[in-house]
C-alpha cells in the first residue's frame, strides 16, 4: 500500500468561468496525474488557495476580462503570489471583427500547456529541494494505466 507522500499529486487550482473548457480541462490535467481544484474566479481562486495550498495557478480568463487586474491580484496575495501561475489566453475568432458578440475561443494547445504543466512541476519540487516526490510524481506518470 502507498502512503499518502507516495501518491503524491500536485494540485493545480483551475481558474476557469466555462463548465465544458473547465471538464476538459480537468480531464487533460488528471490524466497527466495532477489534481485538480476548479475555480470560477480570482474571488473564488483567493478563497481556495488559503485553504487548499495548491502547487501552480492556472488561468484562463474571460475574453474581456482585464488579465493584467487578475494577475496583480493573484501576485498580491499571499496564498498566492509565491506560485507558479500559468495563463492560457485563447484568441477569439468572429465572423464580424467589429462585433465580439459572434466571437468564439480556439481550442487550447493540450499537448503544449501540458508539458509546460510538467516542466513546471518538476522545476518547482526540485528547487524545493524534494527530488524523491518529485521522481514518485514521474513513476506515478509513467505507470501504465489500467485499460492500456
Amino acid at each position: 500500500m502507498y502512503s499518502a507522500t507516495a501518491q503524491y499529486r500536485p494540485l493545480i487550482l483551475l481558474i476557469e468561468g466555462l463548465q465544458d473548457r473547465y471538464e476538459a480541462l480537468a480531464e487533460a490535467f488528471e490524466a497527466e496525474c495532477f489534481e485538480v481544484a476548479h475555480a470560477r474566479s480570482v474571488a473564488d481562486a483567493l478563497i481556495q488557495a488559503r485553504g487548499r495550498r495548491p502547487d501552480m495557478v492556472v488561468l484562463d480568463p474571460a475574453p474581456a476580462a482585464s488579465v493584467t487586474r487578475e494577475l496583480n491580484r493573484l501576485r498580491s496575495d499571499p496564498s498566492t503570489c509565491d506560485l507558479p501561475l500559468i495563463v492560457i489566453r485563447c484568441q477569439t475568432t468572429s465572423a464580424d471583427p467589429v462585433s465580439k458578440r459572434a466571437s468564439t475561443l480556439r481550442p487550447v494547445d493540450l499537448h503544449l500547456l501540458l508539458e509546460h504543466l510538467r516542466r513546471v512541476v518538476m522545476h518547482v519540487l526540485a528547487h524545493d529541494g524534494d527530488r524523491p516526490r518529485a521522481g514518485r510524481w514521474e513513476a506515478r506518470r509513467s505507470a501504465p494505466t489500467a485499460g492500456g
